[in-house]
């Protein structure tokens, strides 16, 4: 049925955009321009496909691009609507040199979100899905709004629409609150507690990132917009979409590198650790009768961080053999991790870099928390650290995200990474870490620094050094 719709634009180009389970989007081209968009519906299930037949989802979002159109709205023009059963298309015509809002900057970005909710409320409507991805920009710098199926018309738009749109926004973009009351809520009249409003965004957009987050993980573990998925007689795996990698080569060369002890970053009889090319694999040991395959645990936690834009390396790819052992394959970051450079590069430091690192382990630390993020194994070794003292966390088959990680548990993670760090780096310089924990997570530091320092008192420090492990105690 999809090949009756391509019949009806045979001469075009046909460019894909986005291809999922049920929808496509083709950039439709002609003597070199990007003339159309067609969005192509196609259901897989009966019911879904019996919906679609007595009201097509395209013919929806088209009548909803005309009624915007007339109330002023930037949005394509709709140039068709197809249906072919139960298979239905929608045909725009394309916007003259436009890129994707994604591609500026931050701030500019919320500027435009913003704007544009609220030129829709203001209108009287709703956005049930509105995010970067819908909006681009044309060569004038006007915005236009393109996935529009989750709009609707509210018959007086209130308070909650409001917090809804801004939540929406909030969930990728951390604008101060000045912008937001000075630009944005005061340009609504029915907005009459505007903290109140600001507060209750922040708090509904950490819950939708989350779920959005988890959405992405699970979606992550099948065919689909993030993974493709491989399987042989030996072994199952989800690889990146994007990346062209040949498994059994990365597969062969590991296991060579094993066996000439070439190349290892790990040995253990859990797991393995080897570079192959750019990359940096990681084989594990079978796990328990019930328990999951401990790479895919790994690729959760990694994909967790990583939705969370929380610096880990480039998530690859994900293997699973009959043995339900398992292969976790990322992209190889060749820096050296925190204990080390604690260790050995500490003392001849610039004070400004030292400051700057530690106030950095703090945010991010704090950041994760803040997210709801708890990293079982939280300890000095699981961070990389680059030239800009920028941090990277691996080891993450033991990340889970929950609604907020309890105050036992935050304080059990700080006490670990106090633990790690050699006993040379001063007392003065682990305030300054959680100083700026404190302050992401607004704790009063020197409490929870005394907490930590108590609990740390009785217990080794234990962190590795290029000469190996190495233990000290406190004096």
């Amino acid at each position: 049925m999809i090949d009756g719709i391509r019949a009806r634009y045979m001469d075009y180009y046909w460019e894909p955009v986005t291809q999922r389970r049920m929808r496509s989007v083709y950039r439709l081209v002609r003597q070199g321009h990007h003339t159309l968009y067609i969005k192509v519906y196609h259901p897989r299930s009966a019911l879904q496909m019996l919906r679609n037949l007595l009201a097509p989802k395209t013919l929806k979002e088209a009548r909803m691009l005309y009624v915007l159109a007339r109330h002023g709205m930037k949005v394509p023009l709709v140039t068709n609507h197809l249906k072919i059963h139960t298979v239905s298309a929608l045909v725009t015509r394309g916007i003259e040199g436009s890129m994707p809002l994604w591609r500026l900057d931050e701030t500019s970005r919320v500027k435009v979100m913003l704007d544009m909710a609220l030129s829709l409320l203001q209108r009287g409507f709703y956005h049930r899905d509105f995010h970067v991805g819908n909006i681009m920009i044309d060569e004038k710098g006007n915005s236009y709004l393109l996935d529009v199926y989750g709009v609707y018309k509210a018959r007086k738009v209130k308070e909650r629409h409001v917090v809804g749109m801004l939540s929406q926004i909030l969930m990728a973009h951390s604008p101060a609150d000045d912008v937001l009351t000075e630009d944005y809520l005061n340009g609504l009249p029915f907005v009459k507690h505007v903290q109140t409003v600001v507060e209750k965004a922040r708090l509904r957009a950490e819950a939708k990132r989350k779920s959005w987050v988890r959405g992405n993980v699970r979606r992550s573990l099948r065919s689909g917009s993030f993974s493709d998925k491989v399987r042989t007689g030996e072994y199952f795996a989800f690889v990146r979409k994007g990346i062209s990698l040949d498994l059994d080569k990365i597969m062969a060369c590991h296991r060579d590198n094993m066996s000439r002890g070439v190349d290892i970053l790990k040995l253990q009889e859990k797991t393995q650790l080897s570079r192959v090319n750019g990359y940096c694999v990681k084989t594990y040991a079978s796990p328990g009768p019930i328990a999951r395959p401990y790479a895919l645990r790994a690729w959760k936690g990694l994909l967790t961080l990583y939705f969370n834009a929380v610096p880990v390396p480039e998530p690859v790819a994900v293997v699973v053999f009959r043995d339900r052992s398992s292969m976790l394959i990322t992209g190889f970051l060749d820096l050296a991790t925190l204990d080390k450079i604690l260790y050995h590069d500490y003392s001849d430091m610039e004070n400004t870099d030292k400051v700057r690192m530690l106030k950095y382990l703090g945010r991010l630390v704090g950041q994760m928390h803040y997210l709801g993020i708890y990293h079982a194994d939280l300890k000095a070794c699981n961070f990389l650290v680059d030239a800009d003292q920028r941090i990277f966390i691996v080891d993450t088959d033991r990340v889970t995200q929950s609604r907020a990680v309890t105050r036992r548990r935050r304080i059990k993670n700080l006490v670990q990474l106090n633990t790690s760090i050699p006993l040379g780096v001063p007392r003065s310089a682990r305030m300054r870490f959680i100083w700026a924990y404190a302050e992401v997570m607004h704790e009063q530091p020197r409490e929870l620094f005394n907490k930590v320092w108590k609990l740390s008192r009785h217990r080794d420090i234990v962190y590795t050094t290029s000469q190996g492990d190495k233990v000290e105690a406190w004096d």
